[in-house]
């Protein structure tokens, strides 16, 4: 949950210069073309994803029947679009999550009373792993005007996940179940609130292997629609 506050009071820190920034300009100064995707922009955006799905956390704790133990962060997000047309957008996508099982007990041989009289025929292990996982994908969007100053669209992302475990219990607690995904993929639909031509607030929902729910602030370089 860290991830999700320090997200948070990123997006909080910004938004009083954004509220002043525009307030600089009326609304009758300002054209309806800056609340929408422009051609020759440049946009950069964070963001964070809900529930984290992208990785194999769950899948291999739903083999173990542990699922109760997991941890894992949102899916952060970083984001950069370049606009081909007034409805299209090209780019790609870096994310970020982590996960982590707490602790599973591996051990083998008897049990019960046949351990307690019989030690020396059972194995007492624990495992603790850890996962952290990255990702890099290319994005295609695509922008309607459909709601008065609202930027929607919809997206594809497709894309390489390199994800890395380690075990935090037993040095020789074998395990092999984990099979995390290398192939991402996430389908989505969304909008975008500009605050200013440079400033938007995001939030789509979408499926895929990555998240469900993904939410953030854009910022917007190049071709802002007041020209």
């Amino acid at each position: 949950m860290k991830y999700s506050f320090t997200l948070l009071i990123m997006l909080a820190a910004c938004l009083p210069f954004a509220i002043a920034q525009e307030e600089t300009t009326s609304s009758n100064e300002r054209p309806e073309s800056s609340y929408y995707h422009q051609p020759k922009s440049h946009s950069f955006s964070l963001g964070a994803g809900f529930p984290n799905v992208a990785g194999a956390t769950f899948e291999f704790l739903d083999l173990l029947g542990v699922d109760n133990e997991v941890k894992a962060s949102p899916q952060i997000t970083a984001r950069y679009e370049y606009g081909i047309t007034e409805e299209l957008g090209i780019g790609m996508q870096l994310g970020y999550y982590t996960g982590s099982t707490g602790e599973i007990d591996i051990s083998s041989g008897p049990t019960g009373i046949l351990c307690d009289q019989f030690p020396q025929l059972c194995e007492f292990k624990t495992a603790n792993y850890k996962l952290n996982a990255f990702q890099v994908a290319a994005r295609v969007s695509y922008h309607f005007k459909r709601f008065k100053k609202l930027d929607t669209y919809g997206s594809t992302i497709v894309g390489y996940s390199i994800t890395k475990t380690k075990n935090l219990g037993d040095p020789d607690a074998g395990f092999t179940n984990l099979n995390a995904p290398t192939f991402v993929y996430y389908a989505a639909g969304g909008g975008r609130y500009f605050i200013t031509p440079q400033l938007a607030l995001y939030a789509e929902i979408g499926y895929g292997n990555i998240t469900i729910v993904n939410a953030g602030l854009t910022y917007r370089l190049g071709n802002t629609g007041m020209d």
